[in-house]
């Protein structure tokens, strides 16, 4: 998992899955809430279940360096509905933090207030400086982040 590039870990019974907010991503996103700019950002930042079956299903089935992480099967494409039951088996509130960190992760939400409102956990440790501050892992660091200001 590489969250400087925002990806995000969500594991399923013994699968665990790689989810990005990509621009081919957003873009599968787009489509299947049928949502442009500013409206797709505020449905994103409402987090409904609805939202977060859509960003599921395109960051686990829009090709990312030339392949889904779940391709579509031989009778068809992955649906929304097939994601919602993969949602279902980890649990809605599990799912559910895991977007909020995507969430971060990809950008789309600042940290502190995703931190403040109680979406994501906080980031033990010193905040590195720099252009790149790291993204939100699903768990804190192990050792804090030494920062030289």
């Amino acid at each position: 998992m590489n969250a400087y590039r925002g990806e995000t870990p969500f594991v399923v019974g013994d699968n665990t899955y790689t989810l990005r907010l990509t621009t081919n991503v957003l873009a599968a996103v787009e489509s299947a809430l049928d949502k442009r700019g500013p409206a797709l950002v505020s449905v994103l930042l409402i987090g409904g279940v609805e939202a977060l079956r859509a960003v599921f299903w395109a960051a686990l089935t829009t090709p990312s360096r030339g392949e889904a992480q779940i391709p579509a099967p031989a009778r068809g494409p992955v649906t929304l509905e097939a994601i919602g039951d993969l949602i279902d088996e980890v649990g809605i509130d599990k799912a559910g933090k895991v977007y909020w960190v995507l969430m971060v992760n990809g950008g789309i939400v600042e940290r502190a207030g995703a931190e403040e409102a109680g979406l994501v956990p906080p980031l033990e440790g010193p905040v590195p400086k720099g252009p790149a501050v790291p993204a939100l892992p699903l768990e804190p660091p192990s050792a804090p982040i030494e920062v030289s200001i």
